[in-house]
């Protein structure tokens, strides 16, 4: 993945943007980025499912995910 777009939300959006900046590098794994995440903005519901070609606002995972080919 080349490019991700984040949605400003009524939370730390600086925040957000590190953890996501921190998985790219590679200073933290996905997982810990979830629970960074979730931490950050405990309410909100996740989704990613337009990444794995599935209903938008569907969440896949992490366990389950598999990268595109």
């Amino acid at each position: 993945m080349s490019h991700v777009r984040l949605s400003p939300q009524h939370c730390d959006m600086a925040d957000v943007a590190e953890v996501f900046a921190a998985v790219r590098d590679g200073r933290i794994d996905a997982a810990e980025g979830e629970a960074r995440l979730r931490a950050i903005y405990p309410e909100v519901p996740f989704s990613n499912g337009f990444h794995h070609g599935t209903t938008g606002a569907a969440w896949i995972p992490a366990a389950t995910e598999q990268v595109p080919a």
